[in-house]
């Protein structure tokens, strides 16, 4: 447990308790500028233990400390310092000050409305909340649940302490302004949007633990909250509604995406568990996961989808039975992949340098839309398991070679009618034949030289 001291009128003292020793050592020094004041009898101190409208001033500054509840009112422009203590709910409106402190103790529920020009607030262990009309306002928090709403104009800056819950939403569809959070830890952050129109965007700097991480719209809103996410070594989840979307750079620690249209890549702990939006076209998932990580897995749950594999190992699917899925891309990389494609077909195969790929361009089928294969690196060792000639093709950047393995061929090791193309200073394609038939499966002709 960690204290605030407010020096009050003629010497008194008023402790207000934070459960967050670093959030009130910021308060501390925050409210120790309006003590300095309080000491040269240049800053009234009122008291405020219930309802009502606070006194006149005596001196040309004030604060008020509200060391009960039920206080609802506006301070007036003189005042710069809030404080509430004791336990309970209260309600203000600050003036239009250079600058204001407000430090809410824990238990003692504020609702504070900002249309100063610049305020610091310290929220203890309490659900509180600030709605940012105008102006800057920099907060920081400890546990509880804590609703942050800012409108178009206005800088918001969120310190979310360790066990916390952030809900930030915008004041009335006007957007949800210059916000950014920075989370020190496990936390909950909540991001809603009115509007589609005016959606927002929400700065996220994460630094460590689990962090869950809601984007979408206020009920009966048409929007989805956006998010610009730096993860750190954080492990986080992120969900959303079919308008939300996001940009998350690979941090440290593992990612969960699920239905966010945006831009997302896996940390590099490996074990990053990320499915797309189902509007087509939306989203970009890249994997993150290391050699020797736990492997990643990349889904496609809507069509024209892009999937990355990282370096480790990696499984990209786009597989549904109503055919929503098609047109997706598949990029494999230089580590470990399996690519589980549309059953329609329809797909994009992009085959990189070094990597090892088993491919299932249709699920395991033979018909529908053709299959584009791409041969852009330089190597690699890779199977296609469902290649069918004359529909789907192969690009390949130089001179290569077939070869034709029967079943009762004694060069073939695999028990299996087996296809070998080999590009010369480039990648080797294994074709398994879907029905074993005494027929290649890959001819020439299905193979382009770009």
């Amino acid at each position: 447990m960690a204290d605030v001291t407010v020096l009050g009128a003629g010497g008194a003292t008023v402790t207000i308790a934070l459960s967050s020793a670093q959030v009130s050592t910021a308060a501390q020094f925050a409210v120790n500028k309006v003590n300095s004041l309080t000491a040269l009898d240049l800053v009234d101190v009122q008291t405020q233990t219930g309802a009502g409208t606070l006194p006149a001033l005596t001196n040309s500054l004030g604060a008020v400390v509200f060391n009960g509840t039920g206080f609802s009112g506006l301070t007036g422009d003189s005042y710069r310092l809030i404080a509430a203590t004791g336990t309970g709910a209260n309600a203000v409106l600050s003036g239009r000050n250079p600058a204001t402190t407000v430090v809410v103790g824990d238990n003692a529920n504020l609702t504070y409305a900002n249309v100063s020009s610049n305020a610091d607030v310290f929220i203890g262990k309490n659900n509180s909340a600030i709605v940012n009309f105008e102006g800057k306002v920099t907060a920081s928090t400890a546990d509880g649940t804590h609703l942050i709403a800012s409108a178009i104009g206005t800088k918001t800056t969120v310190n979310v302490g360790v066990g916390g819950t952030l809900n930030i939403r915008d004041v009335g569809g006007l957007g949800l302004g210059a916000t950014t959070v920075n989370a020190l830890g496990s936390s909950t952050i909540n991001a809603f949007a009115t509007s589609a129109t005016l959606p927002g965007l929400v700065n996220m700097t994460l630094k460590s633990g689990n962090v869950a991480i809601g984007l979408g719209a206020i009920p009966g809103g048409s929007g989805g909250a956006s998010a610009i996410i730096n993860p750190g070594a954080a492990n986080v989840t992120i969900v959303g509604n079919v308008a939300a979307s996001a940009t998350l750079f690979g941090g440290t620690g593992s990612v969960a995406v699920d239905g966010v249209m945006g831009n997302f890549t896996g940390g590099s702990a490996g074990g990053n568990l990320m499915r797309t939006s189902t509007v087509s076209g939306s989203t970009t998932l890249t994997g993150g996961g290391t050699v020797g990580t736990p492997g990643d897995a990349l889904n496609a749950q809507g069509a024209n989808q892009t999937l990355n594999a990282g370096v480790g190992n990696t499984t990209l699917a786009a597989v549904t039975a109503n055919g929503a899925t098609g047109g997706s891309t598949f990029n494999v990389g230089i580590g470990i992949s399996t690519v589980f494609g549309f059953e329609g077909g329809g797909n994009t195969v992009n085959f990189g340098d070094t990597g090892t790929s088993q491919v299932l361009g249709r699920n395991g089928a033979t018909t529908g839309s053709a299959n584009l294969y791409n041969d852009v690196g330089s190597g690699g060792q890779f199977t296609i398991h469902d290649f069918t000639t004359g529909l789907d093709t192969l690009s390949v950047k130089n001179a290569f070679s077939i070869t034709f393995f029967a079943l009762t061929d004694p060069a073939n090791a695999t028990g299996s009618e087996v296809t070998l193309l080999q590009v010369v200073g480039g990648g080797s394609y294994t074709f398994f034949d879907a029905t074993p038939d005494g027929v290649q499966n890959i001819f020439n002709t299905d193979v382009k030289t770009v």
